[in-house]
């Protein structure tokens, strides 16, 4: 586990805890609320290491004041970052040859007044003493490995090229994920546009 700034941190007291003030004033919001801020994805590009594909890029979130108040009362908040690979093809449609989620968690500890970043697929967590540490720390995508796209394992080409004449390009996407709120909360969730947290799409090529 990595830590930034870590103090002790107090062990969690049974599940979640929704505020009942906080889950009134949510469902008390109409349905055609403010729209949310953006998730911006600044920038994206794709190497090689050895043999393998990774991924580097940047990602802006701020979510609304609604979404940061449900964190700060005990909401844990799902961020999925969407990546699809597809091999371009003149006289056919672009060939999809890989894809895979970076499924990360959001969650905030009061008593030790520590946010949590943790990495579902590895189990990996960070703590931040701060929000806005924590917000960086989920855009900076290091060296993520890209999804096998069919290539072969020895005889790639210098300067790392997949395939000798193939192009390939990368489409990257983040959001919030709302089916993974409590249950309570969801129907406001998909109705307010305060909820609804998701980049446009970034696409880029790489041979």
């Amino acid at each position: 586990m990595t830590t930034y700034g870590m103090r002790p941190e107090a062990a969690p007291r049974g599940g979640l805890s929704l505020r009942a003030p906080l889950l009134l004033a949510l469902l008390s919001l109409p349905a055609a609320a403010l729209p949310a801020r953006e998730i911006e994805i600044e920038r994206a590009a794709a190497h090689r290491i050895d043999e393998a594909w990774y991924l580097d890029a940047k990602i802006n979130f701020a979510f609304h004041d609604d979404v940061i108040e449900a964190l700060n009362n005990g909401v844990d908040l799902r961020i999925d970052i969407d990546i699809l690979i597809r091999e371009r093809r003149e006289w056919l449609w672009d060939k999809a040859v890989g894809k895979s989620v970076i499924e990360l968690k959001l969650e905030y500890r009061p008593l030790a007044d520590l946010y949590i970043v943790t990495h579902l697929a590895s189990r990996e967590r960070v703590r931040f003493h701060g929000l806005e540490a924590a917000l960086r720390y989920l855009g900076d995508i290091d060296r993520h490995r890209l999804p096998d796209m069919g290539l072969p394992a020895h005889g790639l080409p210098d300067r790392g090229r997949p395939a000798a004449g193939k192009t390939y390009s990368g489409r990257i996407r983040a959001r919030l994920n709302l089916q993974h709120l409590p249950p309570p909360l969801r129907p406001v969730a998909y109705l307010s546009g305060r909820w609804r947290a998701d980049s446009a799409p970034y696409v880029w090529s790489f041979h």
